[in-house]
């Protein structure tokens, strides 16, 4: 039995994520959380610190897309 690799394959490059802000990329980011005054036994989990992300209509007219608060205040900024 054969097994064809597929075309396609994921990549740094080319993976989107889900809640990622369309302009810049910015998404969530894994980091684990130390605390001191808890035992070698009783370890804490692992945490996620995720971007602030803002439904908006700026970007695309007519299509909602997720922004993170610092490239919308950047969109909404009025020019000189």
């Amino acid at each position: 039995m054969t097994y064809s690799i597929p075309s396609v394959i994921i990549t740094e490059l080319n993976f989107k994520h889900m809640r990622a802000c369309e302009k810049c990329g910015k998404s969530s980011i894994g980091g684990g959380t130390r605390k001191l005054l808890r035992g070698h036994h009783n370890p804490t989990n692992w945490t996620k610190k995720r971007a602030n992300l803002q439904w908006t209509n700026l970007l695309i007219k007519g299509k909602r897309s997720y922004v993170c608060t610092k490239c919308l205040r950047t969109l909404t900024k009025k020019s000189k």
